[in-house]
């Protein structure tokens, strides 16, 4: 509140006089609202890097997770041309295709205890 004194013409800030210091006040509220803002914008920008960093993340992870499912199919269908190519059917097959000779009765040797070599 100013009051114009009518003899002397001069302004009296009773504000001043009952809150001293009230000027200095201001400036540090002028400070901290800036530093405030400031603060608010750096959070602001860290959050939406933040938001755009996991939702790249994202992505990547469903490619991965649909590669991963691709060559697990791939896997389950290699292991079953393996089986199937190993199967005892397809061996006598393909053993018939290369005019092999059929094994008859075998014969083992049988080692004489005596002739073995002592010391």
């Amino acid at each position: 509140m100013i009051i114009k004194d009518k003899n002397k013409n001069k302004n009296y800030n009773f504000n001043a006089k009952i809150f001293p210091g009230k000027k200095a006040e201001r400036s540090y509220l002028g400070i901290l609202n800036k530093f405030l803002f400031i603060v608010i914008i750096i959070n602001g920008i860290y959050f939406v890097a933040s938001v755009n960093d996991l939702s790249i993340k994202g992505f990547v992870l469903r490619e991965l997770r649909l590669k991963s499912e691709e060559l697990q199919n791939n896997n389950k269908l290699v292991t079953n041309k393996v089986t199937e190519l190993e199967s005892y059917e397809n061996i006598q097959k393909r053993a018939l295709g290369m005019n092999l000779v059929k094994a008859g009765t075998i014969e083992y040797i049988t080692v004489i205890s005596e002739a073995v070599a002592r010391k």
